[in-house]
């Protein structure tokens, strides 16, 4: 068996990390795992060489989709971050189709309606709000948040508050 090499390149940056020392682990089966532990990249916190979503907050000029950064720029000027329970629907097409399903669960769990419905902004179409029946026979209209939210179709954010 030969050596085991004495640097390793950063997988992000190709910085050359240094070798700490053999990290081993007994299994279930009683066997020995080893496998080497290497520095961290000094680079990691430096949005130039390790462009990660957290060192991108402060470097949106780095940012090169245009959703995402408009996202951020939003997010940082409004300061209004949406807070709810997000539900993974099944017609990843049409989500507002199954928005019965997710409302109907959510005012059983928490006892009341959210105060928005946050989708994808092209799964909203030509909708801006859902009118909705309570228990009691009241109409309530839920204003529909068609702001990018996430990157992912098929999911609806039920918004509780925003912070």
């Amino acid at each position: 068996m030969g050596k085991k090499p004495r640097t390793q390149p950063c997988t992000v940056c190709g910085y050359p990390r240094k070798f700490v020392q053999m990290r081993r682990k007994l299994g279930k089966d009683n066997r020995v795992a080893r496998w080497p532990e290497y520095e961290p990249c000094p680079n990691k916190d430096n949005p130039k060489f390790h462009p990660s979503a957290a060192n991108l907050r402060d470097l949106t000029e780095e940012i090169h989709d245009p959703v995402l950064k408009e996202t951020i720029e939003r997010l940082q000027t409004d300061k209004k971050y949406p807070i709810g329970i997000q539900y993974q629907v099944n017609d990843k097409e049409d989500p507002l189709e199954e928005i019965a399903e997710c409302l109907l669960h959510y005012e059983e769990k928490m006892g009341k309606l959210p105060v928005a419905i946050g989708i994808n902004a092209d799964d909203a179409g030509e909708f801006s709000e859902i009118d909705w029946e309570t228990e009691g026979g009241e109409e309530v209209a839920i204003p529909i948040w068609n702001q990018p939210l996430t990157g992912n179709y098929g999911y609806i954010l039920l918004i509780t508050e925003l912070k």
